[in-house]
């Protein structure tokens, strides 16, 4: 049985309502494009601000960190006065002596009190969503940090206990200046010493911290494989 030929035939005409059906679904599939678009640029830009708010946390944080530290050293001459005076009137170094430690120890620990308090080695939390390799590079700094603080407070204490154990059999002429004046001096060694090994401990990643928060979105999320983001 065969099948007649006019039962194949294509309408050749395009009417007025076949492109306005055409046109209303390009018009669709452009405005769906468009949102989709903007929506991704929208999640770029929350992101790339996310990262940015980060470093910028923990770039703080590692400068706080570092003011702290610091402040062990700015924060002394009362207690210089004290100790001097103590000589004067006691001529006991040793007195002396465990009296200027006790009293460093004690400003030691009110600072790292003020480590804890401020959260300073949490500055990382906010970092870790995006990067990783970045918070493992902030713990590195950290870990150094504690360890430079260890050995140059070791130092400043042999120092500064030499400065008093100096006056054993010469306090004849002993006037309070006298051992005051030493232990500034000493203390501004060590204080400059500390700040440029501290600074040379933080500069690589405040750096690269620094370099990313100049970043265009575009770059910032092109580096997502270069330092881990999520």
């Amino acid at each position: 049985m065969s099948i007649p030929a006019a039962a194949f035939h294509i309408k050749p005409e395009i009417t007025v309502g076949d492109i306005l059906t055409l046109i209303t679904i390009g018009i669709t599939l452009g405005t769906l494009y468009t949102a989709w678009l903007q929506n991704r640029r929208l999640k770029e830009k929350e992101m790339a601000n996310g990262i940015r708010n980060a470093c910028a946390t923990v770039l703080g944080k590692l400068e706080r960190w570092q003011e702290l530290s610091l402040s062990l050293f700015e924060n002394t001459q009362p207690l210089y006065i004290e100790t001097s005076e103590l000589l004067a009137r006691n001529r006991n170094v040793i007195q002396a002596r465990d009296y200027l430690w006790k009293r460093l120890t004690v400003a030691r620990n009110t600072l790292r009190q003020s480590v804890l308090e401020e959260k300073l080695e949490l500055a990382y939390t906010d970092l870790y969503s995006y990067s990783p390799k970045l918070v493992d590079a902030f713990m590195t700094v950290i870990a150094q940090l504690k360890a430079d603080e260890t050995e140059v407070f070791s130092d400043f204490l042999e120092q500064t206990q030499q400065n008093v154990l100096d006056y054993a059999g010469k306090l004849s002429g002993y006037t309070s200046a006298m051992l005051g004046n030493d232990l500034r001096d000493t203390t501004h060694s060590i204080r400059e010493a500390f700040e440029g090994q501290a600074t040379g401990t933080i500069q690589p990643f405040k750096q690269t911290l620094t370099t990313l928060l100049q970043e265009s979105d575009k770059h910032l999320i092109q580096k997502n494989h270069e330092w881990g983001f999520s």
